[in-house]
């Protein structure tokens, strides 16, 4: 546990599904019936009996998420390129407002520009995905972003991310799959129209979604 925060988001991803198999009866089954007739044949004549308590078993509960509960509450707030400063600008007030009540705040943004904006406050800047000489790939960008995201998740008391742009971005989605604790905000303007059906499929996988 204590090296958890050290963890790549895949390799933390890969732990959680780990212990998720390990704790289904199908390999229970199976570490059973190797035990009785492989690794200690002397248990055979007990893999009935074993059998049926293993039907009425429940395996112990194991810690697979892991949260850093030390410091303040954290929001972190994610704004875009695409919409130019105006996004930077939109939760750099937002920001404010969260700091005025105790909050920290961690700002992240994908535009360069808005990253001198936001200079003087905690702010994290990633490439602008829609930058060809910085991104090989959109797969690699959000294997990128996906990556710092946990690790800001894994150093602080992270509780809410909000992200303010036309739409999420992958590898901010497959972040909230593996922290499911953090509840994710969508804000985008009303005149920026999802353009086509996977980006409308992307309100589902918010919890909560206003529109500007």
């Amino acid at each position: 546990k204590a090296n958890r925060p050290q963890f790549s988001a895949s390799e933390y991803s890969a732990q959680k599904e780990l212990v998720r198999i390990r704790n289904t009866f199908s390999f229970r089954f199976g570490l059973l019936v190797t035990e009785s007739f492989v690794r200690k044949p002397w248990l055979m004549p007990l893999f009935p009996f074993r059998l049926i308590g293993l039907f009425f078993s429940r395996p112990a509960l194991k810690q697979i998420d892991y949260k850093n509960n030390s410091g303040p509450e954290t929001y972190i707030l994610f704004s875009t390129s695409e919409e130019g400063l105006s996004s930077v600008e939109r939760t750099l007030n937002r920001g404010r407002v969260l700091e005025s009540q105790g909050f920290k705040v961690i700002h992240i943004t994908s535009s360069s520009l808005g990253s001198q904006i936001l200079e003087t406050y905690t702010h994290y800047t990633l490439p602008d995905p829609k930058n060809k000489s910085a991104v090989e790939s959109i797969s690699e960008w959000n294997e990128i972003c996906l990556n710092f995201l946990h690790h800001v998740v894994m150093t602080n008391n992270v509780t809410t991310l909000e992200f303010d742009g036309p739409y999420p971005y992958r590898g901010m989605l497959n972040l909230l799959k593996i922290h499911p604790h953090i509840k994710s905000v969508w804000r985008r303007l009303a005149t920026k129209i999802p353009a086509n059906k996977s980006h409308i499929e992307l309100f589902d996988e918010m919890d909560v979604v206003e529109i500007l």
